[in-house]
């Protein structure tokens, strides 16, 4: 691909930045000034076959830029809120879901996200980021975590199954106020191997988290409650870790479509930077605080094709959980004030315990549960806290 612009401070700053990011997974991007114009080549064809290349960019870029953060918990410790498998007690475990109120459970929260080894997203706007912790542990230690966050505007196929498309963008508005995404799931070891995973993919909808919503964002006394979570896979068009949660008749999940494959894994926060300076130089704002819409634009400005560089991913599965079909009416209806029966915390504990039997009878999960050691486990700029782990 060749593509032609005309130059500007702003652009060429946007371009350079783009350009280092290309060729970072081995593309041999090139931009070019003459004159009055930026000229920038780049062989697309070559993109799709990196996805892999681009994943793991992704997250050794991410450590790298937190990594002043990441290196100073490790400093300080943070290895003692995991639990060492050999001194884990399975029969006594008590999961309880803790809001991240001081600032350090907020640092707890982002270091394990920092160290997923798939990257998530920031949580954006409404946000309720919890920390699942075994309260039997002596340490009550560290399970996992769980972000909800504000859903995107626009999704192609949550808004088709639920009716909120052309002619009806006031019942979306009024819907997205009852609707959160699941941006961050993330069992930790040795939880992560007894299937803890699913214990907080279950715990979304809960009575706890419903609670926190209400003491949040709901302003007025017949104002909206919690009506859904929605969900993009992280790997592929199937997720496991969502399938056949029996908290309601046919599981808690359902997967309702798929993502058109958009991504902005491969850019850094330098190249999204950028294109917002740029977006806001030439539009006067940037309103949208997504990546992916400042890319899009950004790109269009510069007159280079954006699909050839942000349609790089494969499709992922679109999840929708709901706690009755009362509350999936009402997001299609509008009528968000409708209070649901929300199961309860135990009750998804007392099914996740059914999973995590399971695991046990497999020796080989055993093993893994007992050999794991915090105090072994370290983050590098190149590796995350638990490589080799999970």
């Amino acid at each position: 691909m060749i593509a032609a612009t005309v130059s500007s401070q702003a652009k060429r700053v946007f371009l350079t930045d783009f350009t280092r990011d290309l060729r970072k997974v081995g593309l041999p991007a090139n931009l070019r000034a003459s004159g009055r114009n930026l000229t920038f080549k780049c062989p697309v064809e070559e993109l799709r076959q990196l996805s892999s290349v681009i994943l793991h960019q992704a997250r050794i870029r991410r450590l790298q830029e937190s990594w002043r953060f990441v290196d100073s918990l490790q400093r300080r410790g943070i290895a003692s809120q995991f639990a060492a498998g050999i001194s884990l007690d399975t029969e006594a475990i008590r999961p309880d879901l803790q809001i991240c109120e001081t600032k350090e459970d907020r640092e707890i929260f982002e270091f394990c996200r920092l160290t997923q080894s798939v990257p998530s997203a920031h949580l954006l706007y409404r946000q309720l980021p919890f920390l699942i912790r075994d309260i039997a542990h002596p340490q009550r230690a560290l399970m996992g975590i769980l972000g909800l966050s504000s859903s995107v505007y626009s999704m192609g196929a949550r808004d088709q199954f639920l009716g909120w498309t052309v002619g009806n963008g006031s019942r979306r508005r009024v819907g997205l106020n009852s609707l959160l995404q699941l941006t961050v799931c993330m069992a930790v070891p040795p939880y992560s191997f007894l299937r803890a995973g699913r214990l907080i993919a279950s715990l979304v909808l809960t009575d706890k988290v419903a609670e926190h919503f209400i003491k949040r964002y709901r302003t007025k006394r017949n104002g909206p409650n919690l009506l859904g979570i929605v969900t993009i896979s992280a790997k592929g068009l199937h997720a496991p870790i969502f399938n056949r949660i029996k908290l309601r008749s046919g599981g808690l999940y359902q997967r309702i479509g798929c993502t058109s494959g958009y991504s902005s894994l491969l850019f850094s926060e330098s190249t999204l930077a950028s294109a917002k300076a740029l977006v806001v130089r030439c539009d006067g704002s940037c309103p949208d605080n997504r990546a992916i819409s400042t890319l899009k634009r950004a790109l269009n400005l510069c007159d280079i094709p954006r699909e050839s560089f942000l349609k790089s991913g494969s499709p992922k599965g679109v999840y929708l959980a709901v706690p009755d079909s009362a509350a999936l009416k009402a997001l299609r209806s509008g009528k968000v004030n409708y209070l649901p029966p929300y199961p309860t915390v135990d009750a998804a504990v007392s099914l996740w315990k059914e999973d995590m039997r399971k695991a046990l009878s497999k020796r080989e999960i055993v093993e893994k549960v007992r050999s794991f050691d915090p105090a072994s486990c370290r983050a590098t700029r190149e590796r995350g806290f638990f490589d080799g782990t999970l």
